[in-house]
């Protein structure tokens, strides 16, 4: 249990009963999202059914028994050349509209980061608000001499992140990454 901001949440991995009611509140939250292309929760499905999912990183906050946030982290790469790196994508994170701008959403980052750096993952990569991301340590990838596979305009490049979980983690590696 996490006291985090007064709110106590329940932060724990997501388990196949939750599937169903992950998929409503992903849907129900990217409705009222500044950004979305209304596909968010079919996005989740597709990750899940893939070989990037990682369920110990697929993670939900519970308030009173009831969902009411999720973040997934899944495998990714950067391909630098002929040389292929492995690395992680924070592929979404959903909070209800009534739990916006109570700190949910930066309780179950941390927790996903933290999971994910003992676990040994070394740096996560996301697309993604460059003012919500860059309170947890993300910057532009493009620091790295890393970018996104597509056009992406100029008004958005910073918008493709990148944080490492150990430092050093990006040193000497550029190229393309897989969102």
């Amino acid at each position: 249990m996490i006291d985090y901001l007064e709110v106590k949440l329940n932060i724990r991995q997501e388990a196949k009963e939750d599937f169903g009611t992950i998929h409503a509140l992903v849907k129900s939250a990217f409705e009222t999202a500044l950004m979305s292309q209304g596909d968010e929760q079919d996005y989740v499905d597709h990750i899940r059914a893939g070989d990037t999912y990682i369920p110990e990183l697929s993670l939900i906050a519970e308030k009173d028994g009831l969902i009411v946030g999720h973040i997934m982290l899944a495998t990714t790469k950067v391909h630098d050349g002929d040389k292929t790196h492995d690395f992680l994508v924070l592929a979404i994170l959903s909070v209800a509209e009534q739990h916006r701008c109570s700190g949910l959403g930066a309780a179950l980052v941390y927790v996903a980061l933290d999971r994910a750096r003992r676990m040994g993952y070394t740096a996560v990569f996301l697309a993604g608000n460059r003012d919500y991301y860059s309170r947890f340590g993300f910057v532009p990838a493009s620091r790295f001499g890393i970018r996104y596979k597509e056009d992406v305009p100029a008004d958005l490049l910073d918008n493709i992140m990148a944080l490492e979980l150990v430092p050093g983690a990006l040193d000497g590696i550029s190229g393309i990454v897989d969102l």
